[in-house]
């Protein structure tokens, strides 16, 4: 499976990354902060980021986009 992010979405979310950095700007040795999770739904796509360093989520999904 591929899961695509569009680009506005990906703004939104390099934006709330660059907030958490600047909260805590500790980083794992490989880079494993950040946890994109997917879930296909019958309305759309829901999209959450976790910060697992800061242990902060959000939820990203595009709920105007449902029909």
């Amino acid at each position: 499976m591929i899961f695509k992010i569009d680009k506005p979405t990906n703004l939104l979310i390099e934006t709330w990354k660059a907030e958490q950095v600047q909260k805590d700007n500790s980083n794992y040795v490989s880079g494993e902060r950040w946890t994109y999770s997917f879930t296909p739904s019958g309305l759309g796509m829901l999209i959450i980021v976790r910060d697992d360093i800061l242990n902060e989520e959000k939820d990203f999904t595009d709920y105007d986009s449902f029909g």
